[in-house]
Formats: structure tokens, C-alpha cells, sequence
């Protein structure tokens, strides 16, 4: 157990080192996209992953980068409403919920469209002091497939990519 908390512990600094060195000068987002997908990837596993942008000026959402059942799409632009990703664009807080994810969502006041992923872990992009998205991994199929170390690490991303997606957007 050691060992592998220690391999991850590798991990983790490695991929945050190479979102950091890369943050520093972003000139393709889509490659970013992808290159923080591919950390995420490398450490949590692989998962249905989403970098969603919030637009202060039209109150809106748009997902320029949806990984999900092996393939890559975007998302058009919907206004900022009562989901989960909303949620952590309000709240300005990281959001775990690993079972009974259904009826956790409708407890906490939120809405899920379309099918409710069995575990769901998303953290707010924060760029000088305002949420400019977020980013969010879920498994549509068991639950528990998130845990605390999975939260901070996407924090830790989160906290190292904000900053480089607000300059180039």
C-alpha cells in the first residue's frame, strides 16, 4: 500500500510539473485540453472527462473539450443554470458525490440531464478571483471510483491550469 500511495504521489508531482511548464505558455488551448487530460488521465484513470468554460458576460457554459465512452466532442454554449457544473461555478468549491448520485444531486437542489453518472468529481477553474470553469471527471458506470487523493489532485490541476486557460481565452 505504501508503495503504490508512493507511485502515485510520483505521479501526481510529475504531471503537475508538466501542466506547470506548459502553463506558462499556452498558445493552442485544444492541445492544453488535451495535455491536462492526459495528467488527469495518467493518475486518476480513465474516466469521462469535461473542461467546462463559464462566460461572465452571457451567464453561459460551454464545453469546448467532452471525452466520454472514447471519443471527443464540444458542447454549445447553455446558460448557467441548476447543475452540478453550475453548482461549483457558485459555490467556488470542489464537489465529490460517489454513490447514490441521483438522489445526492436532487438533495443538494440540482439537476442532471441525461443519464446520472454513478460517481461524479468536479473542481471550479478559479482565475484571479472568479470561476472561469470547471473541470469535471465521472464514471457513468460504478460507483466509488473517486477518492479524497482524486479530489485534491483535480484541485491541484485545477489551481495549475486556471490561470493559463484565462490568459489565452
Amino acid at each position: 500500500l505504501q508503495l503504490e500511495e508512493s507511485a502515485r504521489r510520483a505521479r501526481e508531482a510529475k504531471a503537475l510539473d508538466i501542466l506547470s511548464s506548459n502553463a506558462a505558455a499556452v498558445s493552442d488551448l485544444r492541445a492544453f485540453y488535451s495535455l491536462i487530460h492526459n495528467q488527469i488521465r495518467n493518475v486518476i484513470g480513465n474516466y469521462s472527462f469535461v473542461i467546462a468554460l463559464y462566460d461572465e458576460n452571457t451567464n453561459s457554459i460551454n464545453v469546448p473539450y467532452l471525452y466520454e465512452e472514447g471519443h471527443l466532442s464540444t458542447l454549445e454554449a447553455f446558460p448557467l443554470g441548476e447543475g452540478l457544473t453550475s453548482l461549483l461555478i457558485h459555490t467556488r468549491e470542489p464537489l465529490m458525490i460517489v454513490s447514490d448520485t441521483a438522489r445526492q444531486v436532487v438533495a443538494m437542489g440540482a439537476k442532471i440531464s441525461g443519464k446520472p453518472p454513478r460517481s461524479w468529481l468536479g473542481v471550479p477553474l478559479l482565475a484571479r478571483g472568479r470561476a472561469i470553469g470547471a473541470l469535471i471527471i465521472q464514471d457513468m458506470d460504478k460507483e466509488n471510483s473517486f477518492n479524497e487523493a482524486d479530489l485534491h489532485f483535480a484541485a491541484e490541476t485545477a489551481n495549475q491550469v486556471a490561470n493559463a486557460i484565462y490568459t489565452v481565452t
